[in-house]
């Protein structure tokens, strides 16, 4: 039987950026019962040109699979389609993790859009149970999210 282990949020806060809206952002793809209840890490690091950039990261062990289901309930059925044709490119087997990028824009309104830029909410999936591709994929076509 296959099960989330857990997942893991990933987000950067740039000089340019309200770091309480980047995490509004973050808590609206949380379902609501969880999302204050959840730890945030922040880790300030310096940029380039010497700009602070804050790293923003939390993981979730409880409750994963309904981080998940919530997930899937917030994409529509395009965003389902285009996850289910890249999975190959998204799914590392060997650390049996599935590694999405998703809109920080859009998960500000509540929204989960696949999106393959810098300035996204990294969400990492490891799971426990099979390595198998195929197996990963029935899994999340039952937890609705992909098509």
């Amino acid at each position: 039987m296959i099960n989330v282990r857990e997942i893991t949020i990933l987000t950067h806060c740039h000089a340019t950026e309200d770091c309480e809206k980047v995490l509004h952002a973050v808590r609206n793809i949380l379902p609501s019962n969880i999302r204050n209840n959840i730890v945030f890490n922040k880790q300030v690091l310096r940029g380039h040109y010497g700009n602070p950039i804050t790293i923003i990261r939390a993981t979730i062990t409880s409750n994963a699979e309904q981080v998940l289901k919530h997930i899937a309930n917030l994409m529509d059925d395009t965003e389902k389609t285009i996850l289910s044709v890249s999975f190959d490119l998204r799914y590392g087997r060997r650390e049996n993790k599935l590694y999405l990028r998703i809109s920080k824009q859009k998960a500000y309104s509540g929204k989960v859009v696949i999106h393959d830029s810098d300035d996204v909410i990294k969400l990492v999936i490891r799971f426990k149970g099979s390595r198998r591709p195929e197996k990963i994929k029935e899994f999340l076509r039952e937890m609705g999210l992909i098509k």
